[in-house]
């Protein structure tokens, strides 16, 4: 069936592998949530047309076919997203082949922050990975990582647990004289805080590993794989330091303000 996450969140061109039904009436329609431009914020979208309408049976044979889901907003009953999607001939993926409205490249809000002048960039990298440019896309991307690592891990410093601060301060000074990502996150990745390991995750790892990876001999589909995974840590992680930071500020006024009255 296409999926939800596939509706969802895959680019123009990218496989969802799966068991797709046979004959049209048999695929599901599944409701979505995405957002709607009428009504300012995400909604629940339903399919509103048949998979077999303009073909002579209900159940007409899918493989090769190229099908159309139309979708609309339940909330505002005007707002529509429409999906174009091929179907393999041995029916063992699908993929988009038009989307309109099309595939969101806005930039998170926190990553233009640190990325400054920078964030066309990433902007360029979201660009390829909604065409599937998987090669282009993880460039990108990497060479983003190159420029706010230092500022990124200037960052956690400060939400480092007392006790590890002094040895995480030690390697940041380390960092500081090599010029290469995966280098300075080597250094440093074992310190990061608790507060950033969400579910006991190490993103510094994940990103590590990833960055590790030679991909002179990939090809698009994997390097998409590689691009992915490193827009997805990098912006979760500057958000979770983001909220962390914040969060640990307010506790800190808290106490101050709690102190100040007692002193009074």
């Amino acid at each position: 069936m296409p999926d939800v996450k596939f509706l969802e969140e895959f680019s123009l061109y990218k496989k969802f592998k799966m068991k797709f039904p046979s004959e049209l009436d048999k695929i599901p329609k599944p409701a979505i949530n995405l957002f709607c431009e009428k009504c300012g914020k995400n909604q629940t979208f339903t399919m509103i047309n048949e998979y077999y309408e303009n073909k002579r049976f209900k159940n007409s044979p899918t493989k090769g076919e190229v099908i159309l889901a139309e979708y609309l907003c339940a909330g505002c009953s005007i707002f529509k997203r429409h999906f174009l999607i091929k179907v393999s001939e041995n029916l063992d993926f699908i993929k988009k082949i038009g989307q309109y409205p099309p595939w969101d490249i806005s930039t998170d809000r926190n990553l233009s922050k640190m990325l400054h002048e920078h964030n066309d960039l990433f902007k360029k990298g979201l660009v390829c990975e909604s065409q599937s440019y998987g090669i282009g896309a993880y460039a990108y991307y990497r060479r983003i990582v190159e420029i706010v690592i230092d500022e990124l891990l200037d960052s956690i410093y400060e939400l480092v647990e007392d006790e590890n601060k002094k040895e995480y301060k030690k390697a940041l000074d380390k960092t500081k004289k090599s010029r290469i990502a995966e280098e300075k996150i080597e250094m440093v990745k074992d310190l990061i805080p608790q507060t950033l390991r969400p579910g006991g995750a190490n993103p510094l790892l994940f990103l590590y590993d990833i960055l590790s990876q030679g991909i002179h001999e990939s090809n698009d589909e994997e390097c998409m794989e590689f691009a992915e995974n490193v827009r997805s840590i990098l912006v979760s992680l500057i958000n979770q330091i983001m909220v962390t930071s914040q969060s640990s500020r307010e506790y800190s006024d808290s106490i101050k303000k709690i102190l100040d009255r007692k002193i009074k």
